[in-house]
């Protein structure tokens, strides 16, 4: 990565945190402290690899797929369909998918300590 790329990659995680830590109602000087506390411990944990970083899609499908679910209402297939830009047989697969998930959390198992 040339120096540039780096100052680059340097400089966005630094705004990332950053403004993520304003969004949450830290102060200026906090949100500064920490985003370049942050920033130096993954430059030196991370600093002269090669890294790939994946796009967030399973973390975004996984809180769409969570969100589909709460607003489902029992007969309203189509809507969420519709506002959330999948098929209906997607709907079906979600709702089924969450169901099976949070029986899968409530479910008390005899082999568990």
């Amino acid at each position: 990565m040339s120096k540039s790329r780096q100052h680059e990659f340097s400089q966005a995680l630094y705004d990332i945190i950053y403004h993520a830590l304003l969004g949450q109602g830290v102060d200026k000087t906090q949100a500064t402290a920490i985003a370049e506390e942050s920033t130096d411990t993954v430059l030196d944990e991370f600093g002269g690899e090669n890294l790939y970083i994946p796009k967030n899609i399973s973390g975004k499908a996984a809180r769409r797929n969570r969100q589909i679910y709460d607003e489902f209402t029992g007969d309203n297939h189509d809507e969420l369909a519709k506002k959330y830009g999948v098929t209906l047989q997607r709907i079906y697969a979600i709702i089924k998918e969450q169901r099976q998930f949070e029986f899968n959390t409530r479910q008390f198992s005899l082999w568990d300590d």
